[in-house]
């Protein structure tokens, strides 16, 4: 496979990782937190709001899944927009979860509510970081390509020195993430959370072996 070949479907698997790190985190937040505050009339009003927007993350979670699934589909723009819808709904979700009266609660709740404002809080980070670095990533990756079906040879060294310094920057939005759940679970001692910041750590580290890889790949080449 040629090389400019090979570092774009490295990309858009990358970007497959994206999607999975977020659906396991969605699933977290709604199947190990929301659902198990109690049924009172008001909190079950709120709950029922966040629901169909839970529902809204899946399903774009899933068909942007699809999306980078096909390497033909590597439109920067496109991937932009709907990572913006994901946020959209993903900020509604926070917003109703914060206006949960915790003094409702019971202490089992409050920390199953804590858990869950901590991971949107974590995904929208998260977010932040996926709708800068992704539509860039695509956009290089692009360009090592037309570079490599033109034999520019001097356009394809700079869009690899491009990609390079875009991952360095990944990684550094990583390191942050990872100082994030690392400090929230040493200060928890509620089992879900603990849960959320172990399951997490290990696939941002994951995350980051992978890249420092391809990194290695590019100056090997380079």
């Amino acid at each position: 496979m040629p090389f400019n070949e090979k570092k774009k479907n490295s990309v858009n698997n990358q970007g497959l990782v994206v999607v999975l790190i977020l659906l396991v985190i969605v699933i977290s937040v709604s199947s190990g937190c929301l659902d198990s505050i109690s049924k009172r009339a008001e909190i079950t009003r709120q709950l029922e709001q966040a629901e169909p927007l839970m529902e809204n993350v899946e399903s774009e979670i899933a068909d942007m899944n699809v999306y980078l699934s096909d390497p033909g589909n590597s439109d920067p723009v496109e991937v932009q927009s709907r990572l913006a819808v994901l946020k959209s709904d993903m900020n509604e979700i926070n917003t109703i979860m914060a206006g949960i009266d915790r003094s409702a609660l019971t202490e089992s709740e409050r920390e199953d509510l804590d858990a869950g404002l901590f991971a949107m809080e974590y995904m929208s980070d998260f977010i932040d970081s996926v709708s800068v670095r992704l539509p860039e990533m695509l956009r290089i990756a692009n360009n090592m390509e037309d570079a490599a079906e033109a034999h520019n040879v001097q356009r394809a060294r700079s869009a690899m020195h491009d990609m390079h310094d875009l991952i360095e920057s990944f990684l550094s939005d990583l390191d942050v993430l990872e100082e994030k759940l690392v400090e929230k679970q040493a200060n928890s001692d509620s089992e879900k959370m603990n849960e959320f910041c172990s399951q997490n750590l290990a696939q941002i580290r994951d995350w980051k072996s992978q890249f420092k890889t391809l990194q290695k790949e590019i100056d090997e080449v380079l």
